[in-house]
């Protein structure tokens, strides 16, 4: 079994629905109830996904974490994605692209 108990939690704390839940994520009533039982596992672009929703860590999820740590939803990001704050304040995601990529790894091996 892979119950993500604060799920539930999270989702009942925002007087919620499962069906809400679901349709703002993009996925069936029941494959979210599957997520809350643990008959079904989430991907890992999901658990960003479940995470930005709540505004808490993945770590927290799945129960890693004993504390929600609630991050804006706008510095949530996956794992190709980085963000940029302009002079202005203005916030903007951007994808990763294959030379920042091969650049990135190229840092990593130097340590």
């Amino acid at each position: 079994m892979y119950k993500m108990e604060n799920l539930k939690r999270l989702r009942k704390n925002l007087t919620k629905s499962q069906q809400d839940v679901a349709e703002a994520l993009g996925v069936t009533n029941q494959t979210y109830s599957n997520y809350e039982t643990g008959q079904r596992k989430p991907d890992p672009a999901m658990l960003v996904k479940l995470a930005n929703y709540f505004g808490v860590s993945v770590d927290y999820l799945l129960g890693n974490s004993p504390e929600p740590r609630y991050y804006p939803a706008d510095l949530i990001l996956a794992p190709d994605e980085y963000l940029t704050i302009g002079s202005d304040g203005k916030k903007e995601i951007h994808k990763l692209t294959p030379e920042l990529k091969a650049y990135m790894e190229f840092l990593k091996s130097k340590k």
